[in-house]
């Protein structure tokens, strides 16, 4: 039986693969081992086995949460360009408006504009300082255009 399993280097590999990915039980693999050779490779060939397997699953999991953080990020970029765009509707203007300081100060409590500096992640304290760095032409006032672009610029690990 042994040389049935592991009588080649070929042989050998596919008791290994077929071990791993489940297209044979392993422990029929691992007896021959344990009784013709010694326990200690038996044991070997169980550590490899579990290792593997374990190995595999975090690649598995990685994949997901990968996946899982990406969709996360898109969600919260869309939940920006929404608030940005209701915060700027309530403006004269709407959507094409310019907000001044004395407005972007005067809108600081509300719901848009706290998720906003949620995003960004900056004090509401700091929003005289925001506020320029946000203007990026230094006019007094900031577009939909550079609200946005400073939000997406400012978030996270980006700051």
């Amino acid at each position: 039986e042994l040389r049935e399993h592991f009588g080649s280097m070929s042989k050998t590999m596919f008791v290994m693969f077929q071990s791993v990915t489940g297209g044979a039980d392993w422990g029929m693999f691992c007896e021959p081992l344990m009784n013709e050779v010694s326990p200690w490779v038996a044991m070997v060939f169980a550590v490899y086995i579990a290792f593997t397997v374990l190995a595999m699953l975090n690649v598995v999991t990685g994949v997901f949460v990968e996946s899982v953080l990406k969709s996360q990020a898109t969600d919260r970029d869309m939940v920006m360009v929404n608030n940005a765009r209701e915060l700027f509707m309530t403006l004269e203007g709407g959507i094409h408006a310019t907000m001044s300081w004395d407005v972007f100060k005067s809108k600081l409590l509300e719901p848009q504009m706290v998720e906003f500096f949620k995003f960004i992640d900056v004090d509401p304290s700091d929003a005289k300082g925001l506020f320029k760095l946000l203007d990026l032409d230094d006019s007094g006032g900031l577009t939909a255009e550079e609200f946005l672009n400073g939000a997406i610029r400012l978030r996270g690990n980006a700051k």
